[in-house]
């Protein structure tokens, strides 16, 4: 499904049809929707919350809701979870208020690789220059991480679009570039807790497995946790 593109204040442009876009502002009928019918609500619902940020941030908001979309698919099978950690109205307000630091970060990093990939390329380095290039994004009072969250998931899309468009295959391992987030917060537990206590943000999302499968779920660039006051 193609990314929606903000083309006006109200309007999404979609190559789905437009039966696949379900007029609903609450969470309990959306679990019952594909991904494709999901990720086309989300896109509307989106937009909807600051049409002026939309307007202002397209790239973020054209890749957010295929993001939202990859952390439903992750916790399938897993509805407690996915209920503590999807509110549309929490969700889009997160994404709101945190959309000119992911600009910024976005922007960081494809400058950061511009400079590697080109200094590889005249100095006839590889993967391995990247690898001392590697950035550690340190998410100062994380809450549950949803900037960190976003990030993981829009940093390599960007890069392999990046990648593609200079038709280079062998650049778009993007872990050379960035290493790691790690989400800061006095409400983690300490590393090791086995029990939570209800001060605690439930950690589930970063370090759970599937209960179907027992795999570990696992983000496109690692979330780490630290308990910091």
């Amino acid at each position: 499904m193609a990314s929606p593109q903000v083309t006006d204040a109200t309007t999404i442009v979609e190559d789905a049809p437009a039966t696949e876009v379900v007029d609903n502002s609450h969470n309990a009928n959306s679990d019952d929707f594909t991904d494709e019918t999901f990720e086309a609500w989300i896109a509307q619902e989106l937009i909807q919350t600051n049409p002026p940020v939309a307007l202002q941030y397209p790239q973020v908001f054209a890749m957010a809701p295929t993001c939202i979309t990859h952390w439903r698919r992750r916790y399938h099978g897993n509805r407690p979870l996915w209920k503590r950690l999807f509110s549309k109205d929490r969700v889009c307000k997160e994404i709101v208020e945190a959309v000119p630091i992911i600009d910024g970060v976005l922007k960081y990093v494809e400058r950061q690789w511009d400079l590697v990939y080109n200094r590889s390329n005249s100095e006839g380095g590889n993967a391995g220059d990247m690898e001392k290039k590697r950035i550690v994004i340190v998410d100062l009072c994380s809450g549950k991480g949803y900037l960190s969250m976003l990030l993981s998931e829009m940093i390599p899309l960007t890069l392999q679009a990046k990648a593609a468009a200079l038709n280079d295959g062998d650049k778009n391992d993007m872990d050379y570039l960035v290493n790691k987030f790690i989400l800061v917060d006095k409400q983690w537990p300490m590393h090791g807790t086995t029990e939570l206590s209800p001060h605690h943000i439930n950690w589930e999302h970063i370090y759970g497995s599937c209960p179907q499968t027992g795999q570990p779920y696992v983000w496109p660039i690692p979330l780490h946790t630290s308990k910091q006051d």
